[in-house]
């Protein structure tokens, strides 16, 4: 029992210097962006393209392989940044 206590209580300490240690953690902040929006929808996507085409140029033979490889985050909603209210003073109601 006395070893079970002194395990627990090197857990407790151990989880307490932890939780101290990640309240007083900095942050290193990068970019802020105001966002106001009503998402309903996030699509995760992307596409590839390759190239594989055979120029002909000054009397020389160019081959171009190449590829490019997009990825597109779209989210289908509202976006309420420019949203403006008018109140009617004649409804106060």
């Amino acid at each position: 029992m006395k070893t079970q206590l002194k395990e627990s209580d090197k857990t407790t300490t151990s989880l307490k210097s932890e939780h101290t240690e990640l309240r007083n953690r900095k942050l290193n902040i990068f970019e802020i962006k105001s966002v106001v929006d009503l998402s309903l929808m996030e699509v995760n996507t992307n596409f590839t393209r390759v190239w594989n085409e055979k120029i002909e140029q000054d009397k020389k033979k160019i081959r171009f392989l190449g590829a490019l490889q997009v990825s597109i985050v779209a989210k289908y909603g509202l976006d309420l940044k420019d949203l403006q209210v008018k109140f009617n003073e004649e409804k106060k109601s």
